[in-house]
C-alpha cells in the first residue's frame, strides 16, 4: 500500500509541475522532496504537515493538489477528522478540471468511512468515470462496490467490480477483487440475477452463468462438475476460471464425507417431547421430499430420554451410522464435547453449557466457544437473533437506542447479546427496561424509558417555582432513534400501545422472532403494526416450496399444535445440513438456502443463520425490503 500511495502522490507531483509554473524558491522544492521522503518511510502524518504547509505558502491550482495530497494521506493513516476539515476548506474553492474530480473521489473515501455509503455513490456520480484519470479509475470503482455492498445493492456492488478487475493489476489483488464479487453474487436474489443477465455484457455474463450454474445443481455434486467443466468450455478465459471455478471443482474432487447412515438422536419424553416430535417431523418430511436424491442416506431414529448420551450414541454409531444429528438438550450435547466418547461427523442441535474449570486441570475450560473436532453446531438461539436485529438497525441508519426486556433470564440474554452487539457497532443505549411479566406497570415503564416522567417533573418543579399549575403537554426525548423488544407477542401487545400513548409512535421498532407466534392472528397482532422483526423466511417469506411441505406435516400431524411450526424448519435444516455439511466445510463462501434461513459456516463449527426480514401490516407479518435498505418507522397502535 505504501509503493501504491507513493507512486499516486509522485504522479500528482508530475502532474503539478506541467501544469503550473515552477517555484522560485530552493526551499520550496527541497519542503516537496521532503514530503516524499516521509511518505516512502511510512510517516504520513508528518509528510501530510508538510504538503499541508507548502500550501500555505502558494496559490490556485498547485496550492490544492498539495491539499489533495496531504488529505490522500490523512485518510490513509485514519485522521478522518482532518482530512474532513481540508476538504471542507476545499470545498469552498473552484478547482481546475483535472482536480475537482480528486476532491470527490477523497471526499468519497471519507464518505464510505464516516458510514456515509449513500453520500459515497453521491459523490462518484457527479462525474463520469473517464474524468478520474487511468491512475484513480481502480479507487473509483472500488468505492463504489464497496458503497454498494453497504447499501445492499448487491448486483450493483458486483458490476462495479467487473469494472474493477479490467483496472487492477496484480494477482493477489484481482484475486481478492474476484472472491468479493463473486460473494456479492451468489448472495444476490436469483430474480434480480435474472435480470441482470437479459442486459448483461462482457465477462459479467460469465459471473452471471455461473452462479446460475450453482443454484441449479449446488445439492448434485456429479452435475455440478460436469456443468462446471461445459461452462469452463465456454468461457475459457474468464476470470473466475483462476481461483472460484478451480475451487469449486477441488472441493469436488475431496472426501465429501456424505453420510449414508444418519442417526438422529432426540428426547421423545419428558420436558422436551413437543420439540423432539417437532423436530423429528420437519427432519423425515424434508427427508421424505428427497426422495429423488439416489444418494439420500438412510435414517435411524433414537430416544435419549432414558440412557446416558453416550450410551445411546455409541449404540448408534456401533449400528453402523456415519453421521449422527442431535442429541437436542445442551447437557446431553455437553456431555459429548467434554467427554471422551470418539465421535462420527456429528451436527449438534444445541450449544455447550459453560462449564467452570475443573480443580484438576485449571486451564481446561469447556464453553460455548469450544471447537470439537467432528462436532458442528445448528441452534435457533435468541442471541443470535438479538445481534441480527442490531446489525440491520445499525446499517439502517440508526445510532441511538432504548431496549425493552422481558423478566426472566431469556429477556436478559436476549437484551444483552443485543446491547453487546449494538455498542460493538459504535451504537448508544440510552435506556434500558424491564418488562414485567404480569404487565402490571407497563405505562409506566414506557414513559420513564422515552422521558416521559422526567418532563412532568420539570413541568411541576416550574409550576412551584412560578405559583401556579402551568398548562403542560409533556415531551418524549429526542434523542431516541430506535426501539429494540426482546419481548415474546403478549409483552409486544402491552408495549406498543404505550410507546404509541407517550408520544413515540414515530419510532421504529425492531425485535425478535419471538414477537410472533408464528401463526397468523390479525385481530390480536394489530397492536403489533410497524414492528420489525427477524424470522425464518419458512414463516416470514415462505416460497411455494416451503408452504407444499409445510402443508404435507400439518396434514400429517392432523391439526397439531401450529406453534411449532419453527422446530418443524429447524428438523427440516438439519436433515438438509447433514446432507451438505461437507461443502459447507470445504467451500469458505459456501451457503444452503434453508427453511430457517441462510445457512453458512462461522467460526467454531457453528452454523450461521442469516433471517428473513418482516414487518406487521393490519395485523399480518410482510416481508422487508434486503439487508442495508433503511426501515421505516413503526406505528404502534393507540392504547384501546
Amino acid at each position: 500500500m505504501k509503493s501504491i500511495l507513493l507512486v499516486t502522490i509522485s504522479l500528482g507531483v508530475l502532474v503539478a509541475c506541467g501544469t503550473q509554473q515552477p517555484r522560485e524558491t530552493d526551499e520550496a522544492v527541497v519542503s516537496e522532496a521532503a514530503a516524499l521522503r516521509l511518505v516512502e518511510d511510512g510517516h504520513y502524518g508528518e509528510a501530510a504537515r508538510e504538503y499541508v504547509a507548502l500550501a500555505r505558502d502558494t496559490e490556485g491550482a498547485l496550492a490544492h493538489d498539495l491539499m489533495l495530497r496531504a488529505v490522500a494521506l490523512l485518510l490513509e493513516i485514519g485522521r478522518t477528522d482532518d482530512a474532513s476539515a481540508l476538504l471542507d476548506e476545499l470545498s469552498e474553492q473552484t478547482l481546475a478540471e483535472d482536480l475537482a474530480p480528486r476532491r470527490n473521489l477523497l471526499a468519497a473515501d471519507l464518505a464510505l468511512r464516516q458510514r456515509e455509503p449513500d453520500r459515497t455513490i453521491e459523490l462518484l456520480s457527479a462525474f463520469p468515470a473517464e474524468r478520474f484519470g487511468p491512475e484513480s479509475v481502480a479507487k473509483l470503482h472500488l468505492l463504489r462496490a464497496r458503497a454498494y455492498e453497504d447499501t445492499g445493492r448487491l448486483m450493483d456492488a458486483a458490476q462495479a467490480r467487473v469494472r474493477l478487475d479490467a483496472a487492477l493489476s496484480g494477482a493477489t489483488r484481482r484475486a481478492a477483487n474476484h472472491s468479493a464479487l463473486w460473494e456479492a453474487l451468489i448472495h444476490t436474489d436469483r430474480t434480480e440475477r435474472e435480470r441482470a443477465l437479459a442486459v448483461a455484457t462482457g465477462p459479467l455474463i460469465g459471473w452471471l452463468r455461473l452462479a446460475e450454474v450453482l443454484d441449479e445443481h449446488r445439492s448434485t455434486p456429479v452435475a455440478l462438475g460436469r456443468t462446471l467443466s461445459r461452462w469452463r468450455g465456454e468461457f475459457p478465459d474468464h476470470p473466475a476460471n483462476a481461483e472460484i471455478v478451480t475451487a469449486m471443482l477441488a472441493a469436488l474432487r475431496t472426501s465429501v464425507r456424505r453420510p449414508t447412515r444418519i442417526a438422529l438422536l432426540l428426547p421423545f419424553h419428558g420436558d422436551f417431547a413437543d420439540a423432539a416430535d417437532a423436530t423429528r417431523d420437519g427432519f423425515l418430511a424434508a427427508w421424505y421430499a428427497d426422495a429423488a436424491n439416489v444418494q439420500r442416506p438412510a435414517i435411524a431414529v433414537h430416544d435419549t430420554s432414558f440412557e446416558a448420551i453416550d450410551v445411546v450414541y455409541t449404540r448408534a454409531v456401533e449400528a453402523g451410522a456415519d453421521f449422527v444429528v442431535g442429541p437436542l438438550r445442551r447437557g446431553s450435547v455437553t456431555s459429548l464435547a467434554c467427554g471422551d466418547t470418539p465421535l462420527v461427523t456429528t451436527l449438534a442441535l444445541n450449544e455447550i453449557d459453560d462449564l467452570p474449570a475443573s480443580e484438576d486441570e485449571p486451564d481446561d475450560r469447556c464453553g460455548p466457544d469450544r471447537t470439537v473436532p467432528a462436532l458442528y453446531h445448528f441452534t435457533l438461539l435468541p442471541e443470535a437473533e438479538a445481534r441480527q436485529v442490531a446489525e440491520r438497525a445499525w446499517i439502517g441508519g440508526h445510532s441511538k437506542a432504548v431496549a425493552f426486556a422481558r423478566e426472566g433470564p431469556w429477556g436478559t440474554r436476549v437484551y444483552r447479546a443485543f446491547v453487546d452487539e449494538w455498542e460493538r457497532l459504535g451504537g448508544t443505549l440510552l435506556d434500558g427496561r424491564v418488562l414485567a411479566r404480569d404487565a402490571t406497570d407497563t405505562g409506566q415503564v414506557a414513559a420513564g424509558a422515552l422521558g416521559i416522567l422526567g418532563s412532568r417533573e420539570r413541568a411541576r418543579e416550574l409550576g412551584r417555582i412560578v405559583g401556579r399549575k402551568l398548562e403542560f403537554e409533556p415531551r418524549r426525548r429526542q434523542d431516541i432513534d430506535i426501539v429494540f423488544m426482546a419481548a415474546f407477542p403478549a409483552d409486544a401487545r402491552q408495549l406498543m400501545p404505550h410507546l404509541a400513548f407517550h408520544h413515540g409512535a414515530d419510532l421504529p421498532v425492531h425485535a425478535t422472532s419471538h414477537v410472533w407466534s408464528g401463526v397468523p392472528d390479525p385481530a390480536n397482532d394489530r397492536d403489533l403494526d410497524g414492528v420489525v422483526f427477524g424470522d425464518m423466511p419458512w414463516l416470514a417469506a415462505p416460497t411455494e416450496s416451503d408452504r407444499r411441505l409445510r402443508e404435507q406435516i400439518e396434514t400429517a400431524l392432523g391439526g397439531g399444535d401450529l406453534t411449532l411450526r419453527r422446530l418443524y424448519a429447524f428438523g427440516a435444516d438439519a436433515y438438509r445440513l447433514a446432507t451438505r455439511l461437507w461443502r459447507l466445510t470445504d467451500e469458505r463462501l459456501a451457503s444452503v438456502d434453508g427453511r430457517t434461513g441462510r445457512l453458512a459456516m462461522a467460526a467454531n463449527h457453528r452454523i450461521s443463520r442469516r433471517l428473513t426480514w418482516a414487518r406487521f401490516v393490519d395485523g399480518i407479518p410482510v416481508p422487508r425490503e434486503p439487508e442495508g435498505v433503511n426501515v421505516g418507522r413503526s406505528k404502534p397502535s393507540p392504547i384501546r
